[in-house]
């Protein structure tokens, strides 16, 4: 895993931190479906566990499949976004 980090000065004394991981794929340990939306819990690096949404074909879902984030928005809350890999 690499980490970056950029520091923005924003006014007088307002620091914003932004971290960017580069992280390997994930695994699905929980999903779950909310009418045509699927959420999961992934595990990345065997300590890092993201909840987030999967976009794209969740036809043949199944625990354990590889799973890739794909998207970070920090909002007013923070989103996450996953995908399936073929692996």
């Amino acid at each position: 895993m690499s980490v970056s980090i950029a520091i923005r000065l924003s006014g007088h004394q307002v620091i914003t931190v932004i971290i960017v991981l580069e992280m390997s794929d994930g695994k699905i340990i929980e999903w779950s479906k909310k009418g045509n939306e699927v959420f999961c819990i992934a595990e990345f690096e065997k300590t890092i566990q993201i909840m987030g949404k999967i976009d794209g074909d969740v036809s043949a879902l199944k625990y354990g499949q590889m799973i890739k984030l794909t998207k970070c928005l920090l909002d007013d809350k923070h989103k996450f976004f996953f995908s399936l890999t073929n692996k």
